[in-house]
């Protein structure tokens, strides 16, 4: 079990890092497209494509990396295993989007630059609501879960607090503010990491 968590340590603090790395360097590349409101352009060329590419793995290593802790937290009551169940399922879907926004929409993006336009402005209902409504269990289970993380007493109050902010501001931010957020949450998980390696 020590094993495991010091791998899952490991993952949480790597994905963290590419996580936030990714999401700058695609900010720094698509600057003026993103200012001008033209997200398409996020999807073209390879310098786009690799951080994309990033953007993904580091959803792959939290999602392991995360699993493991929840289990170093070894707090099974009704709240933590409810508020990990919200914010794993906002996870894997967040990991979905991106397989689809890494492999597939640069694809559509090189036909017809619109085709992100097209969903996020709600001319595709279906994949508009499986877009936005991700953002629901991811929120709602960062703050369920970070609940449980101060219940737990395992880590810092303050970080657990940290944690709980990033997530509301990924939720009800404009683009700068949920960027404030996700370092925040990326924060909260390297310091995670670390505890969790220092203490297996």
């Amino acid at each position: 079990m020590d094993k495991f968590i010091r791998i899952s340590a490991w993952m949480n603090i790597l994905g963290a890092v590419l996580l936030v790395f990714s999401w700058i360097s695609l900010g720094v590349l698509n600057y003026a497209s993103i200012v001008n409101g033209q997200f398409g352009e996020i999807f073209i060329g390879s310098p786009n494509i690799a951080a994309l590419i990033l953007l993904f793995a580091s959803m792959l290593l939290l999602s392991a990396g995360l699993f493991g802790l929840f289990i170093f937290m070894n707090d099974f009551r009704i709240y933590a295993i409810t508020g990990f169940f919200c914010f794993f399922v906002g996870l894997i879907w967040f990991t979905s989007i991106q397989y689809f926004e890494t492999f597939i929409l640069p694809y559509l993006a090189s036909h017809d630059p619109n085709s992100f336009d097209i969903i996020m402005k709600g001319k595709d209902i279906l994949s508009f609501t499986g877009f936005v409504g991700s953002a629901v269990p991811w929120t709602a289970g960062i703050i369920l879960f970070g609940i449980a993380l101060l219940k737990c007493k395992t880590f810092s109050s303050t970080v657990s607090i940290v944690w709980i902010i990033g997530g509301a501001l990924q939720l009800f931010g404009a683009l700068p503010i949920r960027t404030i957020g996700l370092l925040l949450t990326s924060f909260s998980i390297v310091y995670f990491g670390l505890k969790m390696r220092k203490q297996a």
